[in-house]
């Protein structure tokens, strides 16, 4: 709701505030998904290096605790969004050593790779 700069037209500022619009709203819902989450986050669901195996994440334990957050609340939100916060939890996890407290934790700064906007 603020007024475009004077050195772009209009249509190109409002294709801009669109695409921020839809990133936010995208970015509110998953937020709102995590603190869903945030409960089931659980050492079992990635598994450290050993001698045999790799770094990587438990996938029968994510679904195991999928079930359970559907059985448990009404409002279980979409699985597959859920299923996707859960592994870049563990993704998160495996880097850091430990699971976010918070999404914003999980989320990278976005750095500007080209020049212009499609």
């Amino acid at each position: 709701m603020i007024a475009p700069p004077i050195s772009q037209g209009h249509r190109h500022w409002r294709y801009e505030a669109e695409q921020v619009g839809r990133i936010l709203r995208s970015q509110a819902e998953r937020k709102q998904q995590f603190v869903l989450i945030l409960p089931l986050l659980d050492h079992g669901m990635s598994q450290p290096t050993t001698n045999t195996n790799r770094a990587g994440k438990t996938r029968k334990a994510i679904k195991q605790a999928l079930v359970a957050l559907r059985q448990a609340t009404a409002d279980g939100g979409n699985a597959v969004d859920l299923q996707s916060l859960l592994e870049q939890a563990c993704n998160f996890s495996l880097q850091n050593g430990c699971f976010p407290a918070t999404y914003e934790e999980m989320q990278p700064v976005p750095v500007l790779h080209a020049g212009i906007l499609p």
